[in-house]
């Protein structure tokens, strides 16, 4: 399966993996050489096009060991880069709110692989809303869940779920997206390449290890409660309107 936004509609969930490059002469060639990977929880997909965020937990500290600031990722396949994003400032609606975010150059490393990982079949689609059997048991057995939704221009999402309720005296459901503060570059990323491309006029390329930027965007957060009731999935987030869907599907995290 190639990576997609189809790909992340059927339920693949994606990581990078990623391997500095030594003689690219940055701050990394001072590290030993080494493998990590991330998963990227918050996904946003559009054609063959992919952005996906880490949570904000990467720890910086200083020369005594205090911690000093938490970061997150984002890597796409779209562009040459990745981006780190820091919240300015934390409050319950991140809609008035600013994220620092700092765009490096992919060339920093020399693999930088983008992974799926599969999920298996839904345990609740949109489309069957009242069948609950697979979703419960789901539940019973402990699961993780995530949601995906594809919106009617075709972008499809991920994110993580915080809560997944089934109903005992009702055939509904409702999920609870996590809250999470994420750079609104992730609310229209292809408009971002876009604009990010026009701006450089080519003044910087991007394939320069050497090449950075530094700025704050606003945030966006994915959090939103989905319900079954009435047969209809609707949305009562922030950022998605009620009903604007295309589709939308449950996956546990097995």
């Amino acid at each position: 399966m190639q990576v997609s936004a189809d790909a992340i509609l059927e339920g693949y969930r994606l990581s990078v993996v990623l391997e500095p490059d030594p003689s690219a002469g940055t701050y990394l060639e001072s590290l030993s050489r080494y493998v990590e990977c991330y998963p990227l929880l918050h996904v946003v997909a559009q054609g063959e096009d992919v952005w996906g965020a880490t949570r904000r937990t990467h720890g910086l500290v200083d020369d005594s060991g205090n911690l000093t600031s938490q970061l997150g990722f984002i890597y796409t396949n779209a562009l040459p880069i990745y981006v780190l994003y820091n919240s300015i400032d934390d409050p319950a609606d991140s809609r008035s709110s600013a994220t620092n975010i700092k765009i490096n150059s992919a060339a920093q490393y020399r693999v930088m692989d983008f992974v799926l990982r599969e999920s298996g079949a839904p345990v609740w689609d949109h489309r069957e809303p009242q069948g609950l059997s697979a979703l419960e048991e789901s539940i019973r057995a402990g699961n993780d869940h995530f949601i995906v939704t594809q919106d009617a221009e075709g972008t499809v999402r991920s994110n993580p779920l915080d809560l997944v309720f089934v109903y005992q005296d009702k055939p509904c459901a409702d999920f609870r997206v996590v809250s999470a503060h994420l750079p609104a570059i992730l609310q229209d990323p292809v408009g971002f390449s876009k604009r990010l491309v026009e701006m450089l006029g080519g003044e910087a390329p991007l394939d320069d290890p050497d090449f950075t930027r530094k700025g704050s965007v606003a945030s966006i957060n994915p959090y939103g409660i989905i319900t079954t009731d009435e047969g209809k999935a609707s949305h009562t987030g922030l950022k998605v309107p009620a009903n604007d869907f295309r589709e939308v599907r449950v996956f546990a995290v097995t």
